[in-house]
Formats: structure tokens, sequence, C-alpha cells
């Protein structure tokens, strides 16, 4: 009881003097933090309040007290088109050293700057906007800015023009964007709204259009990363010689209805001629003193409208897939001569407008399951302007097949107003069964028969062989026909010797294989390095398909297979009775595996075949030190 009375007066004491203390911390935190937060200081100022339509000012917005504030909240700018243009650390520091005393101060600050351009005339507001410092919310002043509608000038034009005014949904419509310029600029910056508007895809216009200078393009980057390249060059308008910088879009509308496009502009700085001050001398007729002086400029592009009609239902085949346009299909394929299960290459080009944005429909769906093995993905096709190339590698099933089927492509042509589908021609193909090789077949013999034919008694027993006188033969002239004896010894001789003969060679035709299979198992490895040597990486799919032909090549000598068509199975299982351990024999699967994906792939495998053929030489060289003859021998 006594110990219980002593621990509360204990707590008595402890909650009347620490507790104010406790409260006196807490306030001082309090304050302290208070301090710290009226430290931070976030501010906006732009260049410019007075801008046109298409014009950039530039926005900062401007730190002070914290040198990583959180990113600004910018999606109330909605009357603006925003580029960011990167931030940076405001931060300094400086020592001074005054009677004695040595005082440091610090300031910590960020800058944040963009670039907005008014989408619309009249007066704009750059709202409050909100920044998150050390978890809690800090706001800019609002900024009023006074967007004006830009006016044609004398020296700058700008003029879009439509291929065509009426299309169709997903009917490609060429576009050029054409900048007449009269005089020296710098900085320019092209505006062009319909980028972003969602009733259509822009896309860069890849078809050429005749020969031209390198030194004449100039590359620009659009709204949204689009790049493209502008040419340089001179034309008339309105009376008037410019240089010209123009350039090629392509609209695929997305859905039926007018679609106007937002006036397009081009701002930039130009050079601007001042009056001279006569307090001058003329000895400073020179720019640096301001005789000339770079002011904006920004150019109005004219009003475009699109009337897109939608595509008919009627007659609208199943397997259409949105093209539009007129085109043609070439079909290809190499070899023609095949055995079952081998590769064949299809080389499948599509002719016609803008054919580089041509999808092919999956192969998959057009050649028979039962004759053909086709890959689930395609490789994208290549090329520019009215052709596009697609490679595909199929392999037959079965013998029976005799042809490439014919493969469709259907479209929708606006030229006719109706859906049409073209057809290839069939490919005509050889295909012979997979060769089974035999027992008999390796060792280059036929089937042997048996001599049937049985005993003959003869009818007189022992006797009947010296029937007549005429077998007595005189002893004193037996020596005169030791010549004959000679001849008739060689006649009987001549047949054992023959079928010897015979023999020896049956044994050496039998060994002669071995011995060839045994030289090329040593030499196989050597003959695989020159193969890899002079394989050379073609972009379609071909060097990978050399690659794998020379691995198999290596493969058949070193294990001496016999198959027509060798397997993983079949590969992995002679690897592992010839002793090759389970890490070497998974790496050329791995290998074999990769150029498979590469045949099919082209230029968009996964492993480049610089590096493919080095692991293949790697595979193959740690296989060439483990390999064992059938009797444990390593060859």
């Amino acid at each position: 009881m006594k110990r219980l009375i002593k621990t509360g007066r204990y707590f008595q004491a402890v909650i009347r003097w620490q507790l104010p203390l406790m409260i006196l911390t807490v306030i001082f935190a309090l304050g302290a933090g208070a301090a710290l937060a009226a430290d931070i200081s976030v501010n906006a100022v732009v260049d410019q309040q007075h801008v046109s339509v298409g014009e950039g000012l530039m926005l900062q917005i401007q730190v002070d007290g914290n040198d990583s504030p959180g990113v600004p909240d910018l999606s109330a700018l909605t009357d603006f088109k925003v580029e960011s243009l990167g931030g940076q650390q405001n931060s300094s520091s400086s020592i001074s050293f005054v009677n004695g005393q040595l005082s440091k101060v610090s300031h910590e600050g960020y800058v944040f700057n963009y670039r907005l351009t008014p989408l619309k005339a009249g007066q704009l507001t750059i709202p409050a906007l909100k920044l998150k410092i050390n978890g809690r919310d800090y706001f800019t002043t609002p900024i009023d800015v006074l967007a004006m509608p830009p006016h044609e000038l004398r020296d700058f034009k700008l003029r879009l023009h439509l291929e065509k005014n009426t299309c169709y949904v997903g009917e490609p419509v060429r576009l050029t964007v054409t900048w007449y310029i009269g005089r020296d600029v710098k900085g320019f910056n092209f505006n062009l709204p319909f980028l972003r508007n969602d009733k259509l895809k822009v896309r860069v216009d890849s078809a050429a259009s005749g020969p031209v200078n390198k030194a004449d393009i100039i590359n620009l980057t659009l709204s949204g990363g689009l790049e493209v390249a502008a040419r340089k060059g001179t034309g008339s308008l309105e009376g008037l010689n410019f240089t010209t910088l123009s350039f090629n879009l392509v609209l695929v509308p997305k859905e039926a209805g007018s679609i106007k496009l937002a006036q397009s502009t081009v701002s930039a700085k130009t050079l601007a001629p001042q009056a001279r001050s006569r307090s001058f001398s003329p000895f400073f007729n020179d720019n640096f003193f301001g005789q000339s002086l770079y002011k904006s400029v920004v150019v109005p592009g004219n009003p475009l409208e699109l009337t897109v009609k939608p595509l008919p239902t009627e007659g609208r085949p199943a397997d259409f897939n949105g093209l539009v346009g007129n085109y043609s299909l070439l079909v290809l394929a190499v070899p023609r001569k095949v055995r079952v299960g081998d590769p064949i290459t299809l080389t499948i080009q599509v002719a016609g407008p803008y054919a580089d944005y041509v999808h092919l429909p999956s192969l998959r769906a057009q050649l028979p399951a039962r004759d053909f093995k086709v890959p689930i993905e395609m490789a994208a096709g290549e090329g520019q302007g009215p052709l596009k190339t697609f490679t595909q590698t199929v392999r037959v099933r079965h013998p029976g097949v005799r042809s490439i089927p014919p493969l469709s492509l259907s479209f929708f042509n606006p030229k006719t107003g109706r859906y049409e589908t073209v057809h290839s021609r069939p490919v005509p193909l050889q295909v012979s069964a997979n060769r089974v090789v035999t027992a008999a077949d390796a060792q280059g013999l036929g089937p042997v028969i048996g001599n049937k034919q049985g005993l003959k008694q003869a009818g007189g027993g022992i006797n009947y062989n010296y029937d007549t006188p005429d077998a007595l033969v005189n002893e004193e002239q037996a020596t005169a026909g030791i010549p004959d004896r000679l001849v008739v010894g060689a006649v009987i001789a001549l047949p054992p010797l023959f079928y010897l003969l015979i023999l020896l060679i049956i044994v050496l035709r039998r060994r002669w294989p071995a011995l060839n299979s045994r030289r090329a198992a040593r030499n196989a490895y050597q003959t695989l390095r020159k193969e890899l040597r002079e394989i050379k990486p073609l972009g379609d799919g071909k060097g990978y398909e050399h690659l794998s032909k020379a691995l198999t090549r290596y493969l058949r000598l070193k294990l001496n297979l016999k198959q027509a068509l060798l397997t993983n199975a079949d590969i992995r299982e002679a690897l592992y009775k010839r002793g090759v351990g389970d890490e070497e024999v998974k790496r050329m699967l791995e290998v074999l595996k990769k150029c498979e994906a590469g045949v099919y792939a082209g230029s968009a495998a996964p492993v480049k075949l610089e590096n493919l053929l080095a692991m293949a030489g790697e595979a193959a060289r740690k296989i060439d030190l483990s390999v064992r003859q059938p009797g444990g021998k390593k060859i």
C-alpha cells in the first residue's frame, strides 16, 4: 500500500513539473513550423501579357524557400497549349567576414519554365496554380492575358491545302502546309490545333515527292512529338516572290460529319528595321547599337473544313478491316520445292495510295490450318508511300499440298463507291514427304535373298564318277600336263579370289561412311566457325535463317544424325546420348529457339543477329568439347 502511494505521488510530481514543459515544446514546434511555412513563397510571372493567338509567352513559377517542390498542377490551363521547358534549382549561399564575425547566408529556391500559347482570342486568365511543398498546398496569383487575333502580313503568309474537301471515314487525305517567308526569321514555331482533334488521326506523309537536296530539309517537331521533314523552296503568291517552307501530313477521319480545322498559325522572330537617330555618327552603322531589332510576328492560316461521309453497310465483306482506297496484292513464295515441315518464306506486297498504313489481315484466317502451320504473331511490314512489303514464314503440314492458295484483301474504293476484294494468284508448290532412313539405307545394301535350292543326290553312287576307262591316266605322261594343270588351278583359284575382292569392297563400303562421318564430325566445328563469319545481318530474317541452317548442319555432322527433319527433341536426345551436359544442351536449344524467332520477326527479333552469332559460336564450342563417340571416346 505504501508503495502505491509513493508511485502516485511520483506521477503527480511528473505531471506538475513536466506537463508545462511539454506544452511549451509543442507551442514552440508549431511556431517554428509556422515560421518555416512563412519562409516559403510561390509566385507566377510572364514575360508579356499582350500576345496574339498562336504566339507563345513564357511562364515562370518561382518557389522561394524550398528547392524540391512538387510539380505544379496545370490542368486548369484549358485556354492555352502548354509546353514544359524544364526546371532548375535556384539555390545559393554566401559567407561574409565583418569585424571578426563570420556569417553565412543560404537561400533555397526552384523555378519551373513553361511556354503557353493562347488557343483563342479574348481576355484570358492564367488561374491560380497549385503546388505541394512538404505536404502543404501553395497557390500562385492569377494573371490576366489579352490574346488578340492574328493579322496577315504582307511579308508572311501561311496556307493550308487539303487534297480533297470530301472523303469517307478512314480515307487518308493529304494536307499540305506552306509558309511563305518574305524576310529573315529565327525561332519560329508552328501551332496546329487540329493535331489535338479527337475526330482525326494525324500521321506523317512518308510518300516521296521527287529528289530533294538534304541541305533543303529542316526537321520540325510538332505538337505531340510528331516529327516532320519540311522542305525549303521558292514560290509566288499574290504577285510576290517568297522563300517557302512546306511539309505534308495525312489526316484520317475517325467519324462522319463536318470537321472544322481550327485556325493554324506560325510565330517567329523577324528582323524589323528601325529609324536611325541623327545624333549617331555613321561610324556606328551596325546592328550592335540597335540599328535593327527582332520582333515577334504571328502569321494566321486559312480556315479549312473537311466533310466526312460514312461507309456504307451494304456489301461490306466479312474480312473488311477499315481499309479505304484502291489496292493490289502480289504474293511470292521461296522455295517452292520443299519437304513437309520445311520453312517457306512468303513475300506479300500491297500497292496503292498510302499503302504504308495498311495492316495485313491474319494469314491464319486465310491459310487452312490442316495444310499450313502459320505463326500467331506476324512480322510488321516495311515500305513507304505506295508500296508495303510483308514477309512471313509458313510450313507445309503434309505432301498433299499443291499450292499457296490465293490470299485476299478487302477495301472500300472511294472512286467507285463500293467495297472490293482483290486476290493474289496461287503459288504452285512441290511438296514431298519426309524420307525415312532404314537400317539397310544406312548400310548401303539391298535386301538379301537366300538360295533355297536343295542338294541333289547322284544316281550312281560314288562309282558314278568313274564309270569309263577314260578315267585311267598314264603316269609317265602326267608330267607333260603341268601347264594345263596351272591353267586349271588358276581357273579354280580365280572364283575364291574374286569373291575375296568383292568381300573386301563390301567391307570397305560399309566402313567408308563411318570413316567419313568421323572425319566430318572432327571438322564440324571449324566448318561452323567459317559459316558464322560469312553470315551478315540482312534485316529481314534471312540472317537468322542462315544461322539456323548452319547450326543444324553442324549438329548433323557432329552427332551423325540422319533424320530429314530435326526437332528439338531429336537434338536433345542425341546430345544426351553423347554425354553432353544439361547446361550445354539447354544453351544450344535456346539459341535455336531464338533463331526461329528471328526468322519470323526479321528486324524486330528480340536478340540482335550479331549477339546471337556469338552465342551460337560459344554454344557449339562447349558441345564440341563435350561430345563423345557411342563407345565413350571423345571425338
